[in-house]
């Protein structure tokens, strides 16, 4: 997906707010919090990211976009019966025969508004890819990923693939806020503020 150019046409209430987080650094649950109050507030106008650059709010805020990761450090034996009263249910298996070495489960959520694809990982995520931790938590050893995707169409609505990732992402992630497993999102930060490692969501 390609983020589209608009022209601010809404009141700026809402990206004001976005704009002065309540938290000096995201968790997992005031990530999730911020998310779900955007959805309940709704999407009026695009954001600008760059000068002359314009993203969805999901995109500039949150960093969703599509194949956003969640990953995490628990088995695809505990995660999957957890999500499938969630509205995640499970599609296909297949094998990965590259580099990652490990299986792919493609689980489409609620109807398949959103696709996630949940991939083990035969070594943990290179620690060279891991953004910086600045509030000095323990880093994980995650071995499990989730990539959020919109519908597998060749034609879709752009705002509506966002919104159902975002419901996805919501779904998911109460799950390992509740359940506890350590949990990274890299891309969290959002594309307005790509090098703000205070933004990368962590758990716990």
């Amino acid at each position: 997906m390609q983020a589209k150019s608009a022209a601010p046409n809404a009141d700026s209430s809402l990206v004001e707010t976005l704009e002065t987080p309540k938290a000096l650094h995201w968790t997992l649950e005031t990530y999730l919090n911020d998310l779900r109050a955007f959805r309940v507030a709704g999407w009026e106008k695009n954001v600008e990211y760059e000068p002359g650059r314009w993203a969805s709010p999901l995109t500039a805020e949150f960093g969703i976009y599509e194949k956003f990761p969640i990953w995490m450090e628990t088995t695809p034996q505990i995660l999957l019966p957890a999500l499938e009263p969630l509205g995640f249910s499970l599609s296909s298996t297949d094998v990965y025969r590259e580099h990652r070495g490990g299986s792919l489960f493609l689980l489409p959520f609620d109807g398949g508004r959103s696709i996630v694809e949940l991939c083990t990982l035969k070594n943990p995520i290179d620690p060279q890819c891991i953004p910086k931790r600045v509030d000095g938590g323990k880093i994980g050893s995650y071995t499990l990923s989730a990539d959020f995707n919109g519908p597998w169409k060749d034609k879709y609505d752009h705002k509506e693939a966002l919104l159902a990732m975002a419901d996805a992402i919501l779904a998911m992630g109460s799950y390992l806020l509740k359940a506890g497993h350590p949990t990274c999102m890299p891309h969290s930060s959002g594309w307005k503020r790509i090098k703000d490692y205070s933004r990368v969501v962590w758990n716990p």
